[in-house]
């Protein structure tokens, strides 16, 4: 059983990632029934885009039902499927329970869906063995949905497990190789950075930031 929030920078490759578990799952797995709720129709129609190129590159080819929504539906006798919609659409969580779900950008779905959504989509899954729930999100600012999740999944150690059963996983653009700049900090390009940027990065520093990090966010 697989419980884990993400809360990421942009562009890691992250959802990449989780869409490739998924299909894994559908595609090995008879009878898994996979959903991504994603927060806008854009990064809905990417993120089939998605499955479909997992798909037609894959050697592994199984028949496939006819499937007027976004999604991959294979026929008797694997019967596994993958859905991919936007959240606040009526068509989210049709067909019962799911035993595997990624919520996509959870921070930026709408108040008005948000919190009750995550109980509700995230409810349909049991706690059982081989079940997948990962919600993701690069931050939003302080409150709503995802951040009360993530907050609430915050342990003391670890290797604990909360009391929701979500493990949390944060990933730093600090960490990300690509978020970085070789342009000097004396450089004339940044003469004009406001004076509260440079207090910042002061704190940035005390966490490892460097000075091509620094470049790279003044950009």
């Amino acid at each position: 059983m697989i419980r884990i929030n993400v809360l990421k920078s942009r562009r890691v490759g992250i959802s990449t990632y989780v869409e490739m578990i998924l299909f894994k799952h559908v595609l090995l797995v008879p009878n898994f029934e996979a959903l991504v709720v994603s927060h806008n129709d854009q990064s809905t129609n990417a993120i089939f885009d998605m499955f479909r190129l997992f798909r037609d590159e894959c050697q592994l080819k199984r028949e496939e039902r006819l499937n007027n929504r976004r999604g991959i539906t294979y026929e008797a006798p694997h019967r596994s499927s993958v859905q991919i919609s936007t959240v606040g659409s009526d068509d989210i969580g049709r067909g019962g329970g799911k035993q595997g779900l990624h919520l996509s950008e959870m921070s930026f779905w709408q108040s008005a869906y948000a919190k009750g959504a995550l109980s509700s989509i995230t409810g349909s899954t049991m706690d059982a063995p081989g079940t997948i729930i990962i919600v993701e999100s690069t931050a939003n600012g302080v409150g709503g949905a995802f951040h009360e999740h993530y907050l609430a999944s915050r342990t003391s150690t670890p290797d604990q497990i909360s009391s929701n059963n979500f493990q949390n996983f944060f990933s730093s653009w600090l960490e990300d190789p690509g978020c970085v700049l070789d342009v000097p900090l004396d450089h004339k390009r940044w003469e004009e950075i406001p004076s509260e940027w440079m207090e910042d990065e002061k704190r940035l520093r005390s966490l490892g930031s460097t000075d091509s990090n620094f470049s790279w966010r003044r950009m």
